[in-house]
């Protein structure tokens, strides 16, 4: 049953917000909005929610797409944000734990090679590390310090709108000393030796920017949780998560609306008012879009209604977009234990560009044994493996469509001649079901552009930090607050989420400050 308005001019109220797209950041933020006491709905264009938090099934496996670990859930004796979210909104969801940070395996940019295996704990990953490269272990302490001054900033900052800038000087002067420089510059300063710097700058990938152009303040906040503090995943993959938050909403008296399209953003004296979708026209005086802001702005309000500064920021980004990726699944008709399977991530770099086709941005790809983590993540006797690599936008883009399949088999036979390279680990003999995603996927089931899993880069001038603070310019459209990885947080599930929440509530304040 749809609402749908048949009079012109007249504006039916029902809901005090709407919510457009059930991802990470719609959920929370939809949930954050019920809590509040506001009448909310969601639209999805999909039939069911989660984003790309969701799963999907081939055969008798169900696979997980997207999620590789999820940080923020603090230490024994302090709640992370993400624990504190949840409990907040009374989700209980099973967890399970992930041993390692991660299993590096490559080369130094001097050409030697390292296997090298970091575990979870700030001590334990520092001495691990000065194991690796000794005489690292000083440089490493200070810069956790300046770290964990970040942390604690950022959650000063979160838990006050308006804030004290005097506060942040006194408290944790490593925040405001690191804020406006890239990680590299903060490495550099901090006399980190290199081949400690090159084991550090692998978590780059989870944020899709190098850290030449990556803001220190944001890898800080993403490597401080998953070194620090343990690192989790649900049971029952991402989509059971999803259908948990979406489960207690309703609860509370939310609803959703499946197989809904948003197509235009509707306006009434410069505010937006609601949305037009492919069932008709739903109204309300809050309008939280979890969509990439180039379709919001581009492709969903009238080009006369979209403020002068968006169109500039928009212009400097210049489609410099983030999360281009390929992904391949295998699922395997054996036991990880018989492949000799011992590691959830691997990270593996140096690897021959030349054999991936030129199909892929750099050498780097994440492989994932989810049955390491939980051993009963498919049926008994099987394995579930997955490849991550960032895709070359210029290759798809010229790609023609008769090409598109043997593009595909030549990156699955990449991506298994790597393992099998690596580790001596042959796989081809044991696939059940395989499926392969390309930036095309994920720009057709996302409708992102290019593919972009993460949205425009959270780089250089256009960094979270800087976001955060120019919110108040930026949400310049009365009615209308994007939400996602595209906005305030960056990429990422944690940020999705947190940002979600986050932003629904500085909408809140805004109007209550009106």
């Amino acid at each position: 049953i749809f609402m749908i308005n048949n009079q012109a001019g007249n504006i039916m109220k029902d809901y005090d917000a709407i919510v457009v797209g059930a991802g990470n950041s719609g959920l929370i933020a939809a949930m954050e909005l019920i809590k509040k006491g506001k009448r909310t709905l969601i639209i999805e264009q999909n039939n069911y929610p989660g984003g790309c938090a969701t799963s999907f099934v081939r055969g008798r496996f169900e696979i997980e797409p997207s999620l590789h670990e999820l940080c923020g859930f603090g230490s024994d004796d302090h709640d992370g944000s993400l624990v504190r979210l949840f409990k907040d909104f009374g989700i209980q969801c099973p967890w399970i734990s992930i041993k390692d940070c991660f299993r590096a395996i490559g080369k130094y940019s001097d050409g030697t090679s390292f296997d090298i295996t970091l575990p979870n704990g700030k001590a334990k990953f520092i001495e691990k590390i000065e194991e690796y490269v000794p005489g690292s272990k000083d440089k490493l302490n200070l810069l956790f310090s300046v770290m964990e001054d970040i942390h604690n900033g950022l959650s000063y900052i979160s838990d006050n709108r308006k804030y004290s800038v005097l506060h942040l000087i006194k408290n944790y002067p490593g925040m405001l000393i690191s804020g406006s420089y890239n990680v590299l510059e903060v490495f550099d300063a901090l006399g980190i030796p290199w081949k400690a710097k090159e084991i550090l700058s692998l978590y780059w990938s989870y944020l899709g920017v190098d850290i030449e152009h990556l803001n220190f303040v944001h890898y800080s906040s993403m490597l401080y949780e998953y070194i620090s503090n343990p690192i989790y995943i649900p049971k029952y993959t991402s989509h059971y998560l999803s259908s948990l938050i979406l489960k207690r909403y309703q609860e509370l008296g939310g609803e959703i609306w499946y197989c809904v399209k948003g197509e235009e953003f509707l306006f009434k004296d410069n505010k937006c008012i609601g949305i037009r979708t492919n069932k008709g026209d739903i109204y309300a005086p809050l309008v939280f879009p979890d969509i990439k802001q180039d379709i919001i702005y581009g492709k969903m309000i009238r080009e006369d209604l979209v403020p002068i500064r968006q169109k500039k920021i928009f212009n400097a980004r210049k489609g410099n977009y983030s999360g281009i990726l390929s992904t391949a699944y295998f699922c395997l008709d054996v036991d990880k234990d018989e492949l000799g399977i011992k590691d959830y991530s691997i990270f593996f770099s140096g690897n021959n560009k030349k054999q991936g086709n030129e199909i892929f941005l750099n050498d780097y790809v994440i492989f994932l044994c989810y049955n390491v983590a939980d051993p009963e993540f498919s049926p008994k006797g099987t394995t579930v493996v997955s490849f991550t690599a960032f895709a070359d936008p210029v290759f798809f883009e010229r790609l023609k469509q008769e090409d598109y399949y043997s593009v595909k088999t030549k990156m699955g036979e990449y991506f298994i001649s790597l393992l099998k390279d690596k580790l001596s680990i042959d796989i081809s003999k044991h696939i059940e079901e395989v499926e392969i995603a390309t930036p095309w996927t994920f720009s057709r089931y996302l409708n992102t552009p290019m593919g972009s899993v993460y949205g425009h880069a959270a780089e250089d001038w256009d960094s979270v930090v800087a976001r955060t603070l120019n919110m108040d310019k930026d949400y310049s459209i009365p009615g209308l607050y994007p939400i996602g990885c595209d906005t305030i947080k960056g990429d990422g599930y944690s940020s999705a989420y947190l940002a979600g929440k986050d932003i629904v509530d500085f909408a809140l304040e805004r109007i209550k400050e009106q």
